[in-house]
């Protein structure tokens, strides 16, 4: 957490502080991004931002909690669905909205690829493993939400299923640092429906498929045929 002496900061100079670590850390990571670069590209003192933030992990969980704050406040939820097939849909929309400010944000999916990356690494302790186990806070509540509408299976373990199904948010994650470019709206919407389909196929309950009738054992023609022939008694000698 950013020490008290930084929520005093002028909100124009606070903002940006964290716009210009954002940058930083969504170019770089979090291991290779430069203290020392943010420290001079912010027009501060070395001394001065530790009066603000205990170390570069602090200040890095500080620009990702500012991050997801937006995130969370600019895509709304997946809220509103009566049923699976309307839990779909608004899951859907949520992912257009979101790959609508990743594209409008390019610092939103850097920064999340670099969460990914440092986890992965076990770079990312601490506080950013807090904040990885709150986002995975989040999904839960959506997981929870369309097992009770009957769009996701309840046939694994809830934790098992939160994280096969954190583990391919994160991987689109790290994929759309690469490849969300300069898409057009038709071209998300596509891309959203490719990705919601994804999660689809893992997460929603398999069909029941129709049970066969069950099948009688016929017996074979020679059975069947001695069945029918009339029993002879043999004669005495």
């Amino acid at each position: 957490m950013p020490r008290p002496r930084f929520d005093k900061l002028e909100p124009e100079r606070r903002s940006a502080l964290l716009r210009i670590a954002a940058e930083e850390f969504a170019e770089h990571g979090y291991e290779a991004a430069s203290y020392n670069r943010i420290i001079e590209r912010a027009g501060v003192s070395k001394g001065a931002i530790y009066y603000y933030f205990d170390d570069k992990e602090d200040l890095y969980a500080t620009v990702l909690r500012d991050a997801l704050q937006r995130i969370i406040v600019e895509t709304g939820d997946v809220g509103g669905a009566t049923d699976a097939e309307g839990f779909w849909r608004a899951y859907e929309d949520w992912y257009q909205r979101s790959l609508q400010l990743f594209q409008d944000d390019p610092h939103a999916v850097g920064l999340s690829r670099s969460l990914v990356k440092a986890l992965s690494r076990g770079a990312a302790t601490g506080v950013l493993a807090e904040l990885r186990a709150f986002a995975e806070g989040l999904l839960a509540e959506v997981v929870r939400q369309g097992q009770a509408l009957g769009a996701i299976r309840t046939d694994l373990p809830f934790e098992l299923l939160l994280a096969v199904l954190m583990a391919l948010e994160e991987g689109v994650d790290l994929w759309l640092g690469d490849h969300i470019g300069d898409r057009s709206p038709a071209e998300l919407a596509r891309l959203a429906t490719t990705l919601t389909e994804l999660v689809r196929r893992v997460a929603e309950p398999a069909p029941r498929s129709p049970r066969s009738p069950r099948s009688t054992r016929s017996r074979p023609a020679k059975d069947a045929a001695r069945s029918r022939t009339p029993r002879t008694k043999k004669g005495r000698s």
